[in-house]
């Protein structure tokens, strides 16, 4: 029930309907309580929360630059070793689970409404200076030298 729930939820995201079966497998043999995927939202959204079956589903917005920029994070410390990348794309993530908590844990209503209200702002403000941090950072370009 929680695998095809979870299936479902990452096919309507915009996940083939076999990607989406596996990633829904994957988290039920990790036994994982949240799971990152990519979509398109609307607006100055950085991220989407949704829970299913006891899963925190984190989506990141892939028309925000922060989709981008943890990308380019991650690929770095993949392919490059980077381990400054590597602690800078965890730091991200582990940033994001913990807001996406504080919104699932908080009562539908008002509260709530605020909430997403400042998601909603924080990506508008992260939108003006993620490309410059991108570039100050040097992470656009996958040269070391």
């Amino acid at each position: 029930m929680r695998k095809k729930a979870l299936a479902e939820h990452l096919a309507q995201g915009g996940e083939d309907a076999e990607t989406a079966r596996i990633h829904a497998n994957s988290i039920i043999e990790r036994d994982d309580w949240y799971a990152f995927t990519q979509r398109r939202l609307y607006g100055h959204q950085m991220f989407g929360v949704d829970s299913v079956k006891g899963t925190l589903v984190v989506s990141l917005n892939i028309n925000h630059e922060l989709s981008e920029f943890l990308e380019i994070l991650e690929q770095r410390s993949d392919e490059l070793e980077d381990p400054l990348a590597r602690r800078a794309a965890v730091a991200l993530r582990t940033l994001l689970l913990a807001w996406a908590r504080l919104q699932d844990e908080t009562a539908e209503g008002h509260d709530r409404a605020e909430l997403e209200s400042v998601a909603m702002q924080w990506g508008k403000h992260a939108r003006a200076f993620l490309p410059g941090l991108a570039e100050e950072l040097n992470l656009g370009d996958n040269d070391p030298d």
